[in-house]
C-alpha cells in the first residue's frame, strides 16, 4: 500500500492521499494505524527508492524486529537512523501501536532541508530529522523492555538504490567510475 502526499505512480499498488503532516513519518503512523492488518511484518520505504525483485526476498529473510536498510556498510556510516527504508516485525508494530503509534511532528507540513541549504525551520515545526529521532528513541525503548527483541539494526542489500529529494544517487559502482573519471581529469 502507498500513503502519498500527492499524486503518482504507485505500479498498481493501492494508494491513500493524506495530507503531508509530518513527513514520512506522518505517512507512516497513518499506516500503522488505519491500515495495518495487526499481523503481518511492514518494510516501510520513501517513495524516491529503486529496488530490484530480489529485494523483496531479501526482505523476508530479516532476523530483526527492526531493522534500517542501507545500500553498504558507508551509507550505515553516513546515514544511519536516516530511515528511508526500514522493515519491522508484526511484534515490533504490535507494541508500537499499543504506544500511541509512531509519533510525528504535526506541525510540520513539508518543511525539508538538505546539506546544502539553512532553510529556517517554520514556526510550530521541529527540526525534519524529528520523527526518525523520535521513532529510534521508541524502538531503542521498546528494545530495553523487551530483551528478545532485536531493534535499531542494520541489514545490508545491494538490490536497493536510494533517491534524495527524488534524485536517485549513483549505484557504489557508478560512484567508483565517476572518481576514476574525475581523477583521470587531473
Amino acid at each position: 500500500m502507498v500513503i502519498a502526499h500527492r499524486a503518482g505512480h504507485t505500479s498498481g499498488l493501492p494508494c491513500v492521499s493524506r495530507e503531508n503532516i509530518g513527513l514520512e513519518w506522518g505517512a507512516y503512523s497513518f499506516f500503522l494505524k488505519h491500515h495495518w492488518d495487526g499481523k503481518s511484518d511492514v518494510l516501510f520505504m520513501h517513495d524516491d527508492t529503486e529496488l530490484r525483485l530480489e529485494f523483496l526476498s531479501e526482505m523476508s529473510s530479516v532476523p530483526h524486529d527492526l531493522a534500517f536498510v542501507f545500500e553498504n556498510e558507508q551509507d550505515f556510516q553516513d546515514f544511519y537512523t536516516h530511515g528511508r527504508v526500514f522493515f519491522a516485525s508484526a511484534r515490533f508494530l504490535g507494541i508500537a501501536r499499543s504506544q500511541e503509534g509512531i509519533w510525528y511532528d504535526r506541525g510540520n507540513q513539508g518543511f525539508t532541508t538538505d546539506r546544502a541549504r539553512t532553510d529556517k525551520t517554520p514556526a510550530g515545526c521541529q527540526d525534519h530529522n524529528a520523527g526518525i529521532r523520535a521513532f529510534t528513541s521508541q524502538a531503542e525503548e521498546i528494545g530495553k523492555r523487551y530483551p528478545s527483541f532485536s531493534v535499531n539494526r542494520p541489514f545490508f542489500s545491494e538490490n536497493i538504490r536510494y533517491g534524495i529529494r527524488g534524485q536517485l544517487r549513483n549505484t557504489p559502482a557508478e560512484q567508483r567510475h565517476a572518481a576514476d573519471a574525475r581523477f583521470a581529469r587531473r
